[in-house]
């Protein structure tokens, strides 16, 4: 738990220091991101899709079978795979390398928005565990799509959101966002919504159909306790309910944060809302963290809110992280006992 505090610290401090000394806002959020990229990187045998990845690298696509983990996995993620295995670097060292181009793309990302240190810390609070120790493809595919996002030229911005489809694709539904802040041009919104699906159903129908198979097997929706329940809704509820006081309402926001609520109920009945809820709830953090500064912040009630939802949505993530260590012993086998679903050993106990 100590390495957790102390990455939170830091980066707290740092944020701190930038907004007095804005001129070093850059070089601290690259050391911040520095640091959270090396405990990543050298996590060991911390999280339980580390133990898949290193079996597989290990054991199962080896000498000519290398090739066979373009059926297990997106293009993009088999081609680095593959390339690590061609340069003849360990399992660890791979997994070190993925940690490394999540850290480069989370720099890129981070100094490109308004406020930079806010999105770090949420970032750092709901999605650092899962993305860097767990779930790595989505997590960089994520990272993707924020470039695409924030990338001013159509084409570098197309490219980036195909590298992010191509690492996983589980982000192709969300292709809206870009029409929806006039990222692309809206008249092509049907032509790109057919392209991609024809994309999908011509050259990788069987690796989607795979996965929606693995979806459908597990039993990652959970019901929500009572007290997440009331600031899941409540908040959103808020926010609604200031924009309307206030007189002025953020259409897109509004439209953002009902997506959320959608996404939110189907996460209880449909394996597969759960991941992309994962997805989306990030994709509204660098929205969110896009459209306003610090002086939105302070001086209007409607941004604040937004803010304080997203901060409310990590802390839930954080206690759900808690919560699941009660749980983990029914939930993985034997074999993979210590490689914890996230890294309960670095993180949360003191041994």
């Amino acid at each position: 738990m100590l390495i957790y505090i102390f990455l939170l610290g830091f980066i707290l401090l740092a944020g701190l220091f930038s907004v007095c000394h804005p001129r070093s806002s850059n070089f601290l959020l690259g050391v911040s991101v520095l640091l959270m990229t090396v405990v990543a990187g050298l996590r060991g045998s911390v999280g339980q899709d580390t133990w898949s990845y290193i079996y597989l690298y290990d054991e199962v696509f080896v000498g000519e079978s290398s090739s066979l983990v373009f059926l297990k996995f997106e293009p993009l993620f088999s081609l680095v795979f593959i390339f690590s295995k061609f340069l003849g670097i360990s399992s660890q060292a791979f997994l070190f390398f993925v940690s490394v181009i999540q850290g480069v793309l989370l720099f890129n990302v981070s100094r490109r928005l308004r406020v930079p240190f806010v999105f770090l810390i949420l970032y750092f609070l709901g999605f650092y565990l899962q993305f860097s120790f767990n779930v790595i493809r989505v997590g960089v595919a994520c990272l993707f799509f924020a470039m695409a996002l924030l990338e001013r030229q159509l084409f570098k911005s197309v490219a980036y959101y195909v590298l992010a489809v191509l690492f996983h694709f589980s982000v192709i539904p969300f292709f809206f966002i870009f029409f929806l802040f006039g990222r692309w041009p809206k008249k092509h919104f049907f032509w790109m919504a057919g392209f991609l699906g024809i994309v999908a159903l011509a050259f990788f129908r069987n690796l989607i159909s795979e996965k929606l198979h693995i979806y459908a097997l597990e039993s990652e929706a959970t019901e929500m306790s009572i007290y997440g329940l009331f600031l899941f809704f409540g908040l959103p509820v808020t926010y609604f309910a200031t924009s309307f006081f206030v007189g002025r309402v953020d259409r897109k926001v509004f439209f953002l944060f009902f997506v959320l609520l959608v996404l939110g109920v189907l996460r209880n009945y449909f394996d597969i809302a759960y991941r992309l809820y994962d997805i989306y709830s990030f994709l509204l953090l660098v929205s969110i963290c896009w459209l306003y500064c610090f002086n939105d912040i302070l001086k209007s009630p409607r941004v604040l809110s937004s803010f304080l939802i997203l901060f409310f949505l990590a802390v839930l993530r954080v206690s759900g992280v808690v919560g699941e260590a009660e749980a983990i012993n029914d939930s993985i086998t034997k074999a993979r006992i210590d490689y914890t679903f996230i890294p309960y050993s670095v993180f949360w106990q003191d041994t």
